[in-house]
């Protein structure tokens, strides 16, 4: 809503303040239509809503110098001051977007005027909101856009071109397509091969004057044939979605046979019970003095049915272990069940009677990643060529590990 500080061309001074509220002594919304400001006997000058309220309260009085007042009627007008806020200049209220404070600096009114001048001048600016006279229409619009707006308008009303009738524009069509007595149209029989055009309001005499048996045969043959065309297509869906359900049956047939052939072989594969290899470390004195305590090197991978192993060996010991070699069994993925291990780890010497075994066995829980082995059977100081564990550089592993389900879980028994 434009109000009066919005649009004054210079600030009022404070002598058309109230000294009471501190607003203006004119109403903001309607400043343009005013009434006359009031003052008591002695030239106090108030705001009409001060004046109002403070009588409100039975008091007969003035607000400032007490002066006595029998009610509102009596005070009169300070005709000066009047004239001054209406020679006051102002931009035209409606330089506003619609309902706003805000300029429209492109289509708002540019002129400025006195405020005395303000009333008669909306009443004819070109720039003022009108609404749209059209019934059902509630659009709103400056007045030099009526023009405009009536050309666009749907609930503007136009002739129809062929019978003359007022007809709202967004009513336009349908009337044309369905009501409109002048149309021309085509018999409702065409499509069985009459060919005759004529006005909505001619239909009944041509269906009287024109026999269209032949016509209406022609509609009832078109009809079958469409049924026969869709009754093929129907049945051969019909077939087809037989053919697909015998199909699916078979595919069923054939998943369930894979299923079990599945079952069967990951049985077989689970039923793996043994796995044995010689595990050779070649150059075992440069590995020796290139891996240091916490070191390790792994074994390649191997499989126990659906179990992932190898084996980790730390030349130079383990942690507290320095003067062990050190060997242990890793399991290395995560299958759904835990799985008990016998394993043993045969350090090879030349003299196959003096050769060392290690065996264990473990149970390993679906979620362990970690195995188990010896920390204190192959001590460092006597593998050598000497003691005939170490032959060409090299030493060997006899590794064995075979797997059955689990007789507890967690549980590590020594042998």
């Amino acid at each position: 809503m434009v109000e009066l500080k919005d649009i004054l061309i210079k600030e009022l001074s404070s002598e058309f303040v109230c000294n009471v509220c501190m607003d203006y002594l004119f109403d903001h919304d309607n400043f343009h239509t005013s009434k006359a400001i009031l003052q008591c006997s002695n030239g106090c000058v108030h705001c009409l809503k001060c004046w109002t309220k403070h009588f409100e309260t039975s008091k007969k009085n003035c607000l400032t110098c007490r002066e006595p007042i029998e009610s509102i009627e009596s005070l009169s007008k300070n005709i000066i001051l009047k004239k001054q806020f209406g020679n006051k200049k102002i931009q035209c209220p409606n330089i506003c977007f619609e309902k706003s404070s805000e300029k429209d600096e492109v289509n708002g009114c540019k002129e400025v005027i006195k405020i005395e001048d303000c009333f008669s001048h909306l009443s004819k600016c070109n720039h003022r909101y009108i609404s749209c006279t059209m019934e059902g229409c509630t659009e709103t619009f400056r007045a030099l856009d009526l023009d405009k707006h009536l050309e666009k308008c749907g609930f503007a009303s136009i002739d129809c071109e062929h019978c003359e009738m007022k007809i709202k524009k967004f009513a336009v069509k349908e009337h044309i397509d369905n009501d409109c007595s002048k149309t021309i149209i085509k018999c409702k029989y065409s499509d069985g091969g009459c060919k005759a055009e004529f006005k909505r309001e001619d239909a009944d005499n041509h269906i009287k004057d024109v026999d269209h048996k032949e016509f209406i045969q022609n509609i009832i043959d078109q009809h079958k044939e469409k049924h026969e065309v869709i009754k093929r297509k129907y049945e051969d869906t019909e077939n087809r979605l037989v053919t697909a359900e015998k199909k699916l049956a078979e595919f069923d047939q054939i998943a369930k046979k894979l299923k079990i052939n599945c079952e069967n072989l990951t049985s077989r594969i689970d039923s793996t019970e043994k796995y044995q290899c010689n595990w050779v470390i070649y150059n075992y004195s440069e590995k020796f003095r290139t891996y240091p305590n916490g070191a390790m090197f792994a074994s390649p991978a191997f499989w126990l049915g659906s179990y992932k192993f190898n084996c980790e060996l730390y030349l130079n010991g383990y942690k507290d272990y320095s003067d062990f070699l050190s060997i242990f069994l890793f399991k290395k993925n995560h299958p759904e069940s835990s799985v008990q291990a016998r394993y043993s780890f045969e350090l090879v010497n030349r003299n196959p009677s003096k050769s060392v075994k290690y065996s264990n066995s473990s149970t390993f829980d679906k979620d362990l990643g970690y195995g188990f082995g010896s920390f204190r059977y192959y001590k460092k100081v006597e593998i050598n060529e000497e003691s005939g564990f170490v032959v060409d550089n090299k030493i060997i592993f006899n590794i064995v590990v075979d797997i059955s389900p689990p007789t507890s879980s967690n549980v590590l028994i020594s042998q």
